[in-house]
């Protein structure tokens, strides 16, 4: 990956010139060699662009449109472009059954799974079992870690911890067997959850400490600002306020100039359990109201295992500054412009 971003600009000239001169075989191909690098040094947009670009030309080569579908879609997750992420997939998943390619079709499942994970955890569970049982039939530990992983992540979703716990564990035993040292930081990131929900609050410390250094270790500094946001929430749990006033401006600033907006809301919320405990209630509202606001826009929820904490922090900033304080201090923080926010956020 290190060698790829030196050789990055070459790359872009190649894919330039193969885009102009109509070359589609040659564009389809780079995407599909690149997609995972755009991903991991968070050049959503770019790799995304590339992949539309080149799916734009007429082309006589199926496998390589395949390849190119699934970085795309990979690519439009990441993004939170979640329609347009599972459009390219399923064409993926509708490819490889008619071309009975079984490996393809089992990662393109698996990444099935990650989309419809976020709003139908059944379908995201049926996708994951038939994706892990075409990985177990051909004896692929690579495609069996990526799928007990998923399935672990959908117990957690359904706060089944004691199911999940054993999944992820097998999990964390495959992809570390297997090399693959990216999932094993996302199952240490979902074991931390797991020990978090269960109270186990040093076991969930050391699970992303371990996380959030394998994605420095990887150069991926999009996950690194979304798993410092975990360890600030948890560093707040335990009561290490100074470590969590480091850890999530740090986050938030990062997520900021990487653009992933849809996890501003969870770092903002942590940043208002923190001015409470700081006894700045006004300010927790404002930022609370804030982080409301954009979940309502994202169409998203707070997790379950925060969102204890965070409702209980906003509850004592309202008993804190009285009914009428209260709704002036969330009504001015609704009517905050999203910039104006994060600066008042990293102030």
């Amino acid at each position: 990956m290190r060698q790829l971003e030196i050789e990055h600009d070459n790359l872009r000239w190649a894919l330039r010139r193969a885009l102009n001169d109509g070359a589609a075989p040659l564009a389809l191909r780079l995407c599909a060699a690149l997609w995972r690098f755009w991903e991991s040094h968070s050049y959503l947009s770019e790799g995304y662009d590339w992949c539309l670009r080149a799916l734009a030309l007429p082309d006589d080569a199926p496998t390589l449109r395949a390849g190119t579908l699934l970085g795309a879609g990979r690519l439009a997750y990441c993004r939170n472009d979640i329609a347009a992420a599972r459009t390219h997939i399923a064409a993926v998943v509708a490819f490889a059954r008619a071309a009975g390619d079984q490996d393809r079709l089992a990662t393109a499942l698996t990444y099935l799974g990650h989309v419809a994970l976020i709003g139908d955890r059944e379908e995201a569970q049926q996708l994951y079992a038939e994706s892990l049982a075409i990985g177990q039939a051909s004896g692929d530990r690579r495609s069996e870690a990526l799928n007990l992983s998923g399935l672990g992540n959908v117990a957690i979703r359904r706060e089944d911890y004691a199911a999940a716990r054993p999944l992820l564990v097998a999990a964390l035993d495959r992809a570390e067997e297997t090399g693959m040292h990216g999932e094993a930081a996302f199952v240490l990131r979902c074991l931390g959850r797991v020990a978090f929900a269960h109270g186990e609050l040093a076991q969930a410390q050391e699970y992303y400490e371990r996380c959030i250094a394998r994605w420095h270790e990887l150069g991926n500094r999009r996950e690194v600002a979304i798993f410092q946001t975990e360890l600030g929430h948890l560093a707040l749990a335990q009561g290490r306020h100074v470590a969590a006033a480091q850890l999530l401006p740090r986050s938030l600033a990062m997520l900021r100039d990487l653009a992933i907006a849809q996890r501003f809301p969870y770092c903002l919320e942590g940043l208002a359990t923190l001015a409470l405990a700081r006894s700045q209630p006004r300010r927790a509202l404002r930022l609370a109201a804030v982080a409301a606001a954009l979940r309502s826009r994202h169409g998203t929820t707070m997790p379950e295992i925060e969102g204890v904490h965070v409702m209980r922090a906003i509850a004592e900033a309202r008993a804190a500054l009285g009914e009428v304080a209260s709704a002036t201090a969330w009504s001015s923080g609704l009517d905050l412009a999203l910039d104006d926010a994060l600066a008042e956020a990293l102030t």
